[in-house]
């Protein structure tokens, strides 16, 4: 899920909110900043989308919540 909330300065923020099994959840938000634990549910990790994204870490990320998603027969095209 790709949401915008408004920033301290009245700006648009960008925030990706994806699926992680626990133990990547609990390394992620251990980093702290940009990672962050969403409301949206407890096997999910907030990522704040900045200048500094490392947009391959978000590819990863995208893809590893989709295999938890998807059918099987889906994700084994990823492969």
């Amino acid at each position: 899920m790709l949401v915008a909330r408004e920033g301290p300065a009245g700006k648009p923020v960008p925030l990706l909110v994806l699926r992680a099994d626990s133990y990547e959840r609990e390394a992620l938000l251990s980093i702290g900043r940009p990672f962050f634990t969403p409301r949206a549910g407890r096997d999910r990790i907030g990522v704040l989308l900045t200048d500094d994204t490392d947009w391959e870490e978000i590819r990863e990320l995208v893809t590893e919540s989709y295999r938890i998603l998807a059918p099987k027969k889906l994700t084994a095209l990823l492969d």
